[in-house]
């Protein structure tokens, strides 16, 4: 008989790659408010209404979440398990909050305190960054053995082959912690093509801007990887330093497409990528970027560009990959034993 392994979270579209892994190849039960994937941005009474439904929940379930070997879950969903955790209402060996994120400064205060007063024994925090771990740590007071470190991945199975750039514009995409004014600002002094698919969350998205500039907002997936793999260059234009880890899925799209990688300098970029190896990075200023686009125009060097797509690339498959990220949550999770795998 195989041990009680739960994944709690509100909706099936939190982490999906991730849970659909620990389902398929770990025995994992999947307890889901929702099967329909519901909008990635959710409204504070979407938040608040979710969690207090999956309060009543789990309490109609209570035998299913006692006793379990381990929990893992997301979202906001955890506070109210550590809750129930810490009065008994269930229990479990190990609880793991997966991808654990507080990017406004503003809430650590009342956080630390929320986190001080719910903790449980058994918990574990799932962060994005090593970057993360060292800010929760000082800021948030977790205790750094409470803290595990699993790097934001696409969890992609299907690598994507090198496709040779085809049009002669930059691209930027994405949607949180972009600092697209002092972008477009640049592009518009310099006049070179820039490609930018955001959302209508980015305020600074909202301007008229020359024709050399083309900004779409909201569209589909594909059509994002389509602009993305034709682009000459890839731009990941970050707004603050201390916002936690923010822009990784972006950044893996372009390094699962072995783009040239221009990204602004800051200790969670550094940790997918390295200046003048896999990408060039640039402080947050119009005067650096501009002399980063300078180079990359200069003809002489092609050969060091297709020597850093490729290097970007490279460091995907070895570090980023389905294979490397399943082994490293196995080695989190502790789960080298009752391997169960569905064919």
């Amino acid at each position: 008989m195989y041990p009680k392994r739960i994944i709690a979270r509100a909706d099936k579209n939190s982490y999906p790659p991730q849970f659909n892994y620990l389902i398929h190849q770990h025995n994992f039960q999947d307890f889901s408010l929702h099967d329909k994937r519901p909008k990635r941005i959710k409204s504070s009474h979407k938040i608040i209404t979710d969690t207090l439904k999956y309060t009543i929940y789990v309490l109609k379930r209570r035998k299913d979440f006692s006793n379990a070997e381990v929990i893992i879950t997301t979202g906001w969903i955890p506070i109210i398990l550590k809750i129930l955790i810490k009065f008994q209402f269930i229990s479990c060996k190990r609880f793991y909050w997966l991808g654990f994120q507080l990017h406004n400064p503003k809430l650590y205060r009342y956080f630390s305190l929320l986190l001080w007063s719910t903790s449980i024994p058994e918990e574990t925090y799932i962060v994005n960054a090593f970057y993360e771990k060292q800010l929760y740590i000082k800021d948030l007071k977790i205790a750094p053995s409470k803290i595990q470190i699993l790097p934001y991945s696409d969890w992609g199975k299907d690598v994507c082959q090198h496709i040779l750039p085809s049009k002669n514009y930059y691209f930027a995409g994405g949607y949180t912690n972009r600092d697209y004014a002092s972008l477009i600002e640049t592009f518009v002094q310099n006049g070179k093509e820039l490609v930018i698919i955001g959302s209508k969350h980015n305020n600074d998205l909202n301007v008229e801007v020359p024709d050399n500039i083309k900004i779409l907002k909201d569209i589909k997936k594909q059509d994002f990887i389509n602009y993305l793999v034709e682009a000459k260059a890839c731009i990941l234009p970050l707004r603050k330093t201390n916002a936690g880890a923010s822009g990784q899925m972006v950044l893996l799209s372009y390094m699962r497409n072995a783009k040239v990688i221009i990204a602004s300098d800051f200790p969670s970029v550094r940790e997918y990528v390295s200046h003048n190896s896999s990408a060039l990075l640039y402080n947050n200023n119009g005067r650096s970027l501009t002399t980063t686009l300078a180079m990359i125009e200069a003809k002489e060097t092609a050969t060091k560009l297709k020597d850093l797509s490729d290097s970007a690339f490279q460091v995907y498959q070895e570090n980023f990959s389905y294979q490397a990220m399943a082994k490293k949550l196995d080695t989190i999770l502790a789960l080298k034993l009752y391997r169960v795998s569905v064919s």
